[in-house]
């Protein structure tokens, strides 16, 4: 390959592919940030600064979701359906 080839497929590559890792970075960014919260207590989530990983990591949020929610019943019910609707 030539130069000038060469340096229109590093072009076509960095054209491509920076605006494919910016929609990756801010498609994937909010899923982190939902579960990294999940794990946080609600102190650390107002924290400053801003801590970008759950230290102590804690399961205690799922605790109360289970206790309020009544989430065993809740998880029942949508194994029911999906076990419906997969036949």
């Amino acid at each position: 390959m030539t130069g000038p080839r060469i340096a229109a497929q590093a072009q076509r590559t960095i054209v491509i592919r920076v605006p494919l890792l910016l929609f990756g970075f801010f498609t994937l960014f909010p899923i982190y940030w939902l579960a990294r919260s999940s794990f946080m207590t609600e102190g650390d989530l107002i924290a400053v600064p801003l801590r970008y990983l759950p230290l102590p990591f804690t399961l205690i949020n799922y605790q109360e979701a289970f206790r309020q929610m009544n989430m065993t019943r809740v998880m029942l019910n949508s194994l029911i359906v999906a076990g419906a609707l997969a036949c």
